[in-house]
């Protein structure tokens, strides 16, 4: 792990990443139809151990590259690709996409969500994840656990 995922996925900011990840798939689990995902800045795919329904393959796309592991897992695919342009991927290929706090970081945003539309099927899923910036609760724990847990860490 690098810093910024060292920093996030630990400890107790890593407890809370884990309810939210665990409560945006809730509404999934019993979905059959859901074959073929795409998740966009998938970073160190942190949220590929939450998806507990039915899948036959995940591709992962980042542009950062020194973020992948190896995994031992036939049905990831991983990508080095930026989320705004998906124009590889074929017009409703894929039944869910994925992208956890990424919307806020792109330059052209809209022209991503378009993207993501079209590249997943009709009655697909599309999975988002923006926390609230500057959200009251975001700053307290950004103050408790993320700038301490940083500090130590340089």
């Amino acid at each position: 792990m690098h810093g910024y995922e060292k920093c996030y996925y630990t400890g107790t900011l890593g407890f809370i990443w884990t309810i939210v990840y665990k409560s945006m798939e809730k509404r999934y689990i019993k979905r059959t139809d859901l074959l073929r995902i795409i998740e966009v800045g998938a970073g160190q795919c942190q949220h590929f151990r939450f998806i507990k329904h039915k899948f036959s393959h995940n591709l992962a796309m980042d542009i950062r590259p020194y973020l992948f592991s190896d995994y031992n897992d036939s049905r990831i695919e991983i990508k080095f690709a930026d989320a705004s342009n998906l124009e590889f991927v074929q017009d409703g290929s894929y039944d869910r996409l994925i992208a956890t706090c990424l919307l806020a970081h792109l330059d052209k945003a809209r022209e991503a969500l378009n993207e993501w539309e079209r590249v997943i099927k009709k009655g697909g899923a599309l999975t988002i994840y923006a926390p609230p910036e500057p959200g009251f609760l975001v700053r307290v724990v950004r103050k408790l656990f993320k700038w301490p847990k940083q500090k130590n860490m340089d």
